[in-house]
C-alpha cells in the first residue's frame, strides 16, 4: 500500500467539508491518504508556507502533496497515480494540469508557472527544501528540487482543481 500525505495549511474552515468530500470520493483500496491540517485562522503566514513546512516536518515517508484549503482533488486522481506508478516505477514527482489553466510541463517549472497543488512528489525527493516564507513560495519550492529530477512524469490532464472553492 502507498501512502499520499495532503498537507493543507486552513484558513477557509468553511471549505473542509468539500474538500473532504472530493478526498473521499478520489480513494482507492491501494492508497492510504493522510489529510494534515494546520490552521492560521489570523491569516499570519503567506499562502500558509510556514505551517506546510511544519507538516513536511513530521513525514517521513511516502508521496506529499500540497493541497491548498481552496483546490478539490479529481475524482480520478489516485487512479491515474496508480497508473503512472504501474507504468514508471521509478517515478519520483508527478505533475498535473490544474484547471487547463497551469499546464504541466518541464518548461512551467518556474516561479509563476506552477503551483502547489499540481506536484505529487515522493517525501525523499523534497528532502530537505522547504517553502519560502514569501507569495509564489511554491513556485521557488518546486525550482529548488524538480528541475534536477530526471524521474518525474508530466500528465496533461487536470486532476486538481485550484482556487475552485473561491468561485
Amino acid at each position: 500500500m502507498r501512502t499520499l500525505h495532503l498537507l493543507t495549511a486552513v484558513t477557509r474552515t468553511e471549505n473542509l467539508p468539500a474538500i473532504a468530500t472530493s478526498i473521499s470520493i478520489a480513494s482507492l483500496p491501494s492508497w492510504e491518504v493522510v489529510w494534515h491540517l494546520m490552521f492560521d485562522p489570523n491569516h499570519e503566514y503567506v499562502g500558509g508556507h510556514f505551517l506546510k513546512n511544519d507538516m513536511l516536518d513530521r513525514i517521513n515517508d511516502g508521496w506529499c502533496l500540497l493541497l491548498d484549503d481552496d483546490t478539490l482533488l479529481h475524482p480520478e486522481i489516485l487512479q491515474t497515480l496508480d497508473q503512472v506508478l504501474k507504468d514508471n516505477p521509478e517515478t519520483k514527482a508527478i505533475v498535473v494540469n490544474q484547471d487547463d489553466i497551469l499546464i504541466a510541463r518541464r518548461e512551467n517549472i518556474r516561479v509563476g508557472g506552477i503551483d502547489a497543488g499540481q506536484v505529487i512528489a515522493r517525501r525523499d525527493l523534497i528532502g530537505d527544501n522547504r517553502l519560502p516564507l514569501v507569495y509564489e513560495g511554491d513556485g521557488h519550492f518546486f525550482v529548488s528540487f524538480l528541475p534536477k529530477e530526471e524521474n518525474v512524469v508530466f500528465i496533461g490532464k487536470t486532476l486538481s482543481n485550484h482556487n475552485l472553492l473561491r468561485r
